[in-house]
């Protein structure tokens, strides 16, 4: 996976670490459109339509929740545990602070404890869904409800939602709570949210919660903690998902789809990371490592897992919502062998948002690559692509918003993407032609265009926009004159004539 910048925010110590660590630090960068993955066998050659869990048999639906990019209190998050065996489960919801959290929630007793009361859950303007006991039963089916904030309600008896036993608080899996109504889900995401427990199961589905820091759950430990394990064993995880489809592939060799899906913000681009991340780490590839020009080449595995910075370097922006967002979609299809192991890759991209280039939002950025070249290329390339002296503010497509990603290098993300470059077997020239264009636009993002006189209708350039025009033409290997005549002057051709 895609290294965090040395710069960047440092790990959150997570209750499910099997080691204690320091507290949580602010939002890192997070990432509109599906992204979807595909296994595909030698066996089966079609691609199975089936449904399963976000990772899973054959349609694995994984569908994000979100919340605004900023961070949250942890006040209530005990973190210096140890998992229970084969879980990382953490032990904090024993704690004195929350000792006898099973028979009482906020002040109110569960419906396991004898007490008689029914207790409802009521919309709330401010809250979505507000909690109470039900006082009296009016007449014409109403009731009055005494809700947790202190307030009574008279509401409608079929305006209300039933809510579930203490005991199913923090639940792994919501399709077993007794009650399933909206207000009961998102009570148990919430609840499980706070205690850092960002997975969680509804069924054949993964629904995960974007925390808006990195959590160390992702290591070689939680590999093998979920490799070949049922998910009745453990705790619900990304791993989980991924570890059965790739089972099902290779004990009944049959393609396996996985698909992520979610609004901006919800954590598609890194739980989509995080199963090719599994996916190589437990299948391994028999592709032998050779070199080139003094250069260790990688093998199928490794390639696979440094396309993230490629790809989210000409694919990615900052969003008001997310700070690495991908702005298009994806389809990454993963070949195996009948042993399981990987023979091949295929990445396909679509929808890319080519109008970020040319016009972008206050409080947002434009595509990393830009930011990375400025802030990362050595003065040579910055000479050979008439960039020298030259930074952000100079360029107009990218001015107007933000310079710097909180928590990100630009130079650190430019040294990952040209190693990425390497990894993935381009050769010098081709780098160089790709960043070469990147350049280009840029330049010509500050042609503008002006009234040739008060009282004509012919536009001009004027000498700066020439001077602009002029670099971009000499790297594309273009001369300046027709390319500035093609501006000022376009011809349109109607049937056969100009």
């Amino acid at each position: 996976m895609a290294m965090q910048a040395q710069n960047g925010p440092k790990w959150c110590q997570s209750p499910f670490s099997r080691i204690s660590g320091t507290p949580s630090p602010g939002p890192p960068p997070g990432h509109v459109r599906s992204k979807s993955s595909a296994l595909s066998s030698p066996l089966s050659p079609a691609l199975l339509d089936g449904h399963s869990r976000h990772q899973s048999l054959s349609d694995l639906g994984l569908a994000s929740l979100s919340r605004s990019n900023s961070h949250r209190p942890r006040s209530g998050s005990v973190r210096n545990t140890t998992p229970a065996t084969g879980t990382f489960a953490p032990k904090f919801i024993h704690t004195e602070a929350n000792d006898g959290a099973a028979d009482r929630v906020d002040g109110i007793e569960g419906e396991n404890d004898f007490s008689g009361k029914r207790y409802v859950w009521l919309k709330d303007p401010e809250r979505a869904f507000v909690r109470g006991w039900v006082v009296q039963e009016l007449a014409d089916g109403r009731l009055l409800v005494q809700c947790d904030d202190g307030n009574q309600r008279e509401v409608d008896g079929e305006n209300v939602d039933r809510v579930n036993p203490a005991k199913f608080d923090k639940a792994d899996d919501m399709a077993e709570l007794t009650h399933l109504n909206e207000a009961s889900v998102i009570h148990n995401l919430h609840m499980r949210y706070q205690a850092d427990l960002i997975y969680t199961y509804s069924g054949l589905f993964l629904v995960t919660v974007n925390p808006y820091c990195p959590l160390p759950i992702y290591t070689r430990d939680y590999v093998n903690m979920y490799k070949g394990r049922n998910r009745d064993d453990t705790k619900p995880h990304i791993f989980a998902m991924a570890d059965e489809a790739f089972r099902n592939l290779v004990d009944e060799g049959q393609n396996q789809s996985i698909l992520v899906t979610g609004e901006s913000g919800a954590g598609k681009t890194e739980n989509t990371k995080k199963v090719i991340q599994y996916l190589a780490a437990v299948a391994t590839s028999d592709t032998p490592r050779a070199k080139h020009n003094d250069r260790q080449l990688s093998n199928l595995s490794e390639q696979i897992l440094r396309a993230n910075p490629l790809l989210e370097a000409f694919g990615n922006a900052q969003t008001v919502r997310n700070n690495n967002s991908s702005r298009f979609g994806k389809f990454i299809r993963i070949e195996f062998t009948r042993s399981g192991q990987i023979a091949g890759a295929f990445i396909d991209w679509y929808l890319l948002e080519k109008s970020r280039v040319v016009r972008l939002n206050q409080h947002e950025r434009s595509y990393h690559v830009f930011y990375q070249l400025l802030r990362g290329a050595d003065r040579s390339m910055k000479r050979d692509f008439l960039l020298e002296d030259l930074d952000i503010g100079d360029f107009d497509y990218i001015r107007h918003g933000n310079d710097t990603i909180s928590g990100v290098s630009d130079k650190d993300e430019w040294n990952a993407l040209i190693e990425a470059f390497y990894i993935m077997g381009f050769s010098e020239r081709e780098q160089k032609s790709i960043l070469q264009i990147i350049a280009t636009v840029l330049h010509l993002g500050n042609i503008t265009v002006v009234k040739e006189s008060l009282r004509a209708d012919q536009a001009a350039l004027p000498p700066d926009a020439l001077v602009s025009a002029g670099k971009a033409c000499h790297l594309l290997g273009i001369e300046a004159e027709p390319f500035v005549k093609a501006l000022l002057h376009p011809r349109v051709k109607a049937g056969r004539e100009w």
